[in-house]
């Protein structure tokens, strides 16, 4: 095997096969030489122009990947906010009836503005949309009860009276300062302006009216 002398910075050397490919680096390029047994063959380029190209590469892959990500949290986003949700309404005429996003669609949509106390003593204003808990049984064509026991996905249970059920403050929320509650807060939330203590039920799965025994 024959091997020349190169006057260079030799910043690497590979072999593979039968040949040596020897790289130098020789006022800002890069030489490859590839050494055989009777010829010398390089490939010469810019070592600037090859790190720009990585670069870009590198960059423009980043970005795909960046807007791969995005996309795909807003498919998720809108996913949850647009999964449809379902309420069994049990009892009315002696039947269960689903109530769905789709139902509260047609329903008249109302506002309500609640101060919710933190932890710490302070309050905190908030806005909320939905629907009349009246409004929905009305729909449904409920009548004779006294009262609406309200379960959770969670098993949490809130016993509202009939004054209370009959009350322009308490609704089904749907959206919480103009925007759709996260899957964690959500989809649904009974909210009762007048006794926030049996508010804020999450994730509301059954409505159970109250009926009067008739003799």
């Amino acid at each position: 095997m024959i091997f020349k002398t190169y006057k260079r910075a030799f910043i690497g050397t590979s072999i593979r096969g039968g040949a040596v490919t020897i790289t130098s680096l020789k006022d800002s390029k890069i030489e490859k030489y590839k050494v055989f047994d009777s010829a010398t063959e390089f490939v010469i380029g810019k070592s600037a122009n090859v790190a720009t190209t990585t670069k870009t590469a590198s960059a423009a892959t980043t970005a795909a990947e960046t807007t791969t990500t995005e996309a795909q949290t807003t498919t998720k986003a809108n996913e949850s906010a647009s999964a449809g949700w379902t309420i069994t309404i049990s009892g009315i005429n002696s039947k269960d009836i689903n109530f769905t996003d789709a139902d509260a669609a047609k329903m008249p949509a109302t506002e309500i503005t609640v101060s919710n106390k933190k932890n710490d003593g302070t309050a905190v204003e908030q806005k909320w949309t939905g629907i009349s808990l009246k409004t929905i049984l009305d729909f449904y064509g409920a009548n004779d009860y006294d009262g609406v026991k309200v379960e959770a996905s969670d098993g949490s249970i809130s016993d509202l009276e009939m004054a209370t059920v009959s009350d322009p403050g308490t609704i089904i929320g749907l959206k919480l300062d103009g925007q759709t509650l996260s899957k964690t807060d959500g989809p649904v939330q009974l909210i009762v302006k007048s006794q926030l203590t049996k508010s804020l039920i999450k994730g509301i799965i059954f409505l159970f009216p109250q009926f009067q025994c008739k003799l």
